[in-house]
């Protein structure tokens, strides 16, 4: 338990810090679209893992799935014209979308364990 909190805070600590340099990387238009993406996918999929509980885990692979070509679309797309500074960015782009993509499955557990602790707590009620 102590494991996944540590690993989590530096999960946040890694994407903050990310952020930070995206930011401060605003030049590249494209990257910056491809977080707004990314993090758009997040949100959906945790909304839907909230309405439907059962297809956490298919919904899970499938946004990892979107995340995934999305990048690999974007890499293909920059290295027809590109320099190091580029090489750099589409780097940067991987490791937020598989850091978003670690937090979304975190959230998504932390829900899914909401939900059977709430129903084993429903049946002892009865």
């Amino acid at each position: 338990m102590m494991m996944t909190t540590t690993l989590m805070i530096m999960v946040m600590l890694i994407g903050t810090l990310m952020m930070v340099m995206m930011m401060m990387m605003m030049m590249m238009m494209m990257t910056t679209l491809l977080l707004m993406v990314s993090i758009l996918v997040v949100v959906v999929v945790v909304m839907v893992a909230v309405v439907i509980d059962v297809v956490v885990v298919v919904v899970v692979v499938v946004a990892v799935a979107i995340m995934m070509t999305l990048t690999m679309i974007m890499s293909i797309m920059m290295m027809m014209r590109m320099s190091m500074m580029t090489m750099i960015n589409i780097l940067m782009t991987i490791m937020m979308v598989t850091i978003t993509t670690m937090i979304m499955v975190m959230i998504e557990l932390i829900l899914k364990l909401k939900t059977i602790v709430q129903r084993i707590y429903q049946s002892y009620q009865i």
